[in-house]
């Protein structure tokens, strides 16, 4: 009778738990979703070499530091070494939501496959304006 009653009460607990961490998991997934869709995006637009539309998926902080010639001569420069750009593949990501600022954070390592050499890099995103956006990159 008593193992029933602390089964009960686990059980109850773990449903309250799951009940309040329902919105936050929904909200989860559906950024997931977007990240994904933006990554799949600038993957695309630095394969077609297009890094004016790559370079318009940074957001406001990025743009502050960094230039369009520079963002773009960072890429073209792997290409002038490697050969051309074949594609990109993610490794590992990572959305969570940051304890200090409470905004989410994605990272994404991925590889980006030349002809001649692989490169890891890693992007990392910022929800800025309820739109995903590169807040910075660097090669791992």
């Amino acid at each position: 009778m008593k193992k029933n009653r602390v089964f009960k009460l686990f059980l109850g607990v773990s449903c309250l738990v799951a009940l309040l961490m329902l919105p936050f998991l929904i909200a989860a997934i559906k950024h997931k979703v977007d990240v994904d869709r933006s990554f799949n995006e600038l993957s695309n637009a630095l394969i077609s070499k297009n890094y004016e539309q790559a370079y318009n998926m940074t957001g406001d902080s990025f743009r502050s530091t960094t230039e369009s010639a520079t963002f773009t001569s960072y890429f073209s420069d792997f290409e002038k070494k490697f050969g051309k750009l074949i594609s990109i593949e993610r490794i590992n990501d990572n959305i969570s939501k940051s304890g200090v600022s409470s905004n989410w954070i994605a990272r994404i390592e991925s590889d980006l496959h030349f002809e001649k050499n692989d490169i890891e890099v890693l992007f990392e995103y910022h929800l800025e304006n309820d739109k995903w956006v590169i807040f910075g990159m660097k090669q791992l």
